[in-house]
């Protein structure tokens, strides 16, 4: 008996260390994360909102120009780390490329910070390389 009680608390301390070392996700669908990227040297609005999020998957659309300029991204975020790739424009305003992002998520205040991957290459860097975006409350 000693050892069925043993044995059992001893899964429930595993179980309780395991979801305490687990990032809460923080894109929520409706969120609103509001900062910049930069291209050539300068640093350019960007809006990204999270329009679907589904266990680790999120939905979400990088928007810029002013609303000029959007497209869709999907990804994965795990253990503070996210991975967006773009999928298609909804408004391409000419002459420009989709980005992905990849980046990670710090707390107080809540931020997204990382680089940008060009849908080319696969690779970080390109013209356009670091983002940084705050949540909206």
């Amino acid at each position: 008996m000693k050892t069925l009680i043993f044995l059992f608390a001893s899964v429930m301390i595993a179980t309780i260390s395991i979801a305490q070392n687990q990032t809460k996700s923080p894109f929520n669908q409706g969120d609103v994360w509001v900062g910049y990227y930069e291209c050539r040297g300068n640093k350019l609005v960007l809006k990204l909102t999270i329009e679907e999020v589904q266990g680790s998957i999120v939905r979400s659309k990088f928007i810029f120009l002013n609303g000029n300029g959007s497209f869709d991204l999907i990804g994965k975020f795990e253990n503070n780390e996210f991975t967006f790739n773009s999928t298609q424009w909804d408004r391409n305003p000419g002459g420009y490329v989709t980005l992905g992002m990849h980046g990670f998520f710090l707390a107080n205040p809540d931020r997204l910070i990382g680089n940008t991957i060009s849908k080319l290459t696969y690779t970080e860097g390109n013209e356009c390389t670091g983002f940084s975006l705050t949540k909206q409350k």
